[in-house]
């Protein structure tokens, strides 16, 4: 490309030359007279061959292009450089976290705390027991239920004994299962057996049950289980122990249906830690003191339909 714009400029200065050469020529006084470009120009021309002159037009020419081109390739990689955006921080919004507070079950109510059952709830209720459901009778409030109940009961004497029975005089278990239609019978016995044959104790079990269910179709029946005795007394009896009351009260549990024959199991809410009586809620080593009656009557209310 240099060497295109040095020889065209020589050429230039040729022709410029060769004008005013025959100007000079053409003007006899020797002087320089009016110089006519245009007309020098055309008598320059006519002194070179067209070739020559198209060579220069073309050098020209292609100068011109060349400024052209790189004019336009310049604006052109000016226009088309990539605009350098500055990309924007965004900082991550993070959210707390939302701690729901763990569900809390309603603490259980202690027997304590139980209500105590209205009074019309035993009203249509018959209990059927030992001296246990003796002092349930005597020491706390079981309302109008019926109550065939005797110190020393088992299940050998109880459709034998004649138990004097508030209403209905002195009589027999027969005579007040058929007096009236009850709702729920409850039966604790055992503690007089538990010197007995487990399993001839069972066989009776099983047909007081039946005998009661013939005489009373729609009523439940809740077996409860024998109280526990202190465990001083267990650990230095042979007879009447905790181990012979337990091996009782899971054969008894054995016969409930879940239906309309249930076992009722109340030892958890009297027993102390190693599963006998506690010293302090009985009055001996096999009853509870008076003021514990009212406790179990209500957590029998609240257990059962």
């Amino acid at each position: 490309m240099k060497n295109k714009l040095i020889i065209t400029a020589v050429l230039f200065l040729a022709l410029a030359a060769a004008a005013v050469f025959a100007a000079s020529n053409g003007n006899s006084d020797g002087l320089l007279p009016t110089f006519d470009t245009e007309k020098a120009l055309e008598e320059v021309k006519g002194e070179f061959s067209n070739e020559f002159l198209e060579i220069i037009e073309t050098d020209a020419n292609a100068l011109s292009e060349e400024s052209s081109v790189t004019a336009e390739s310049i604006t052109t990689i000016t226009e088309t450089e990539p605009e350098t955006t500055i990309p924007e921080t965004t900082e991550p919004v993070t959210e707390a976290p939302t701690t729901e507070p763990p569900a809390t079950e309603p603490p259980e109510t202690t027997a304590d705390q139980l209500p105590a059952p209205p009074p019309e709830h035993f009203n249509a209720s018959l209990f059927i027991g030992d001296s246990r459901t003796v002092g349930l009778n005597t020491y706390a409030d079981l309302g109008g239920a019926t109550v065939f109940a005797t110190k020393g009961m088992n299940v050998y004497r109880v459709f034998k004994e004649q138990i004097d029975v508030a209403g209905q005089g002195k009589i027999n278990l027969d005579s007040v299962l058929n007096a009236k239609s009850y709702d729920k019978i409850y039966l604790m016995l055992g503690l007089n057996e538990i010197g007995y044959n487990a399993n001839s104790v069972i066989s009776k079990y099983s047909f007081l049950l039946e005998k009661i269910r013939e005489a009373q179709p729609n009523a439940v029946i809740y077996l409860q289980a024998n109280l526990h005795i202190t465990t001083s007394r267990s650990s230095s009896d042979e007879v009447y122990n905790n181990t012979k009351l337990n091996h009782l009260n899971t054969s008894m549990a054995a016969l409930a249906n879940g239906t309309d024959i249930i076992y009722l199991d109340a030892n958890p809410i009297f027993d102390d830690e190693t599963g006998g009586l506690r010293t302090d809620y009985a009055v001996d080593d096999f009853h509870l003191k008076s003021d514990y009656y009212a406790l179990w009557v209500k957590w029998i209310a609240h257990n059962s339909i």
